[in-house]
């Protein structure tokens, strides 16, 4: 592996693909412990979410960091309310710390946000049902 971030394209689809098998095995495991249907249901949402990065990542490099991070702004409005958006911070910090990084463009990551919005959004409407 060339580096942490996985900067190497090739290499990011075997890393991805391991941490979807590695959650699906978690989600058996649950599911023989009698998790209730939050926990199957956020752990779905995070496996589309990095379905998403992964179909996204194939061609084009957008922030995993900035998704995962405003997914759980999404999680922390769910569970603390409107208080939750205090948690704001949170992707706005990763992102603005991305680009100064050098890992990423900034329209990678509003790409990454945006992912993660949209994941968190239906992660809140499958609670909401």
């Amino acid at each position: 592996m060339a580096d942490h971030h996985i900067s190497v394209r090739t290499q990011r689809a075997p890393v991805l693909a391991g941490a979807c098998l590695s959650l699906l095995l978690g989600l058996g495991v649950l599911q023989l412990l009698g998790a209730p249907l939050q926990l199957t249901v956020m752990i779905l949402s995070v496996l589309a979410g990095i379905l998403a990065v992964l179909a996204v990542n194939l061609v084009w490099k957008l922030s995993a960091h900035a998704a995962v991070a405003s997914f759980f702004m999404i999680a922390m409005v769910m569970i603390f309310g409107w208080v939750g958006l205090v948690s704001a911070v949170v992707p706005l910090a990763v992102g603005w710390s991305r680009v100064r990084l050098g890992a990423h463009t900034t329209l990678q990551v509003l790409a990454g946000l945006t992912v993660g919005l949209l994941i968190g959004a239906g992660f809140m409407a499958l609670m909401v049902y």
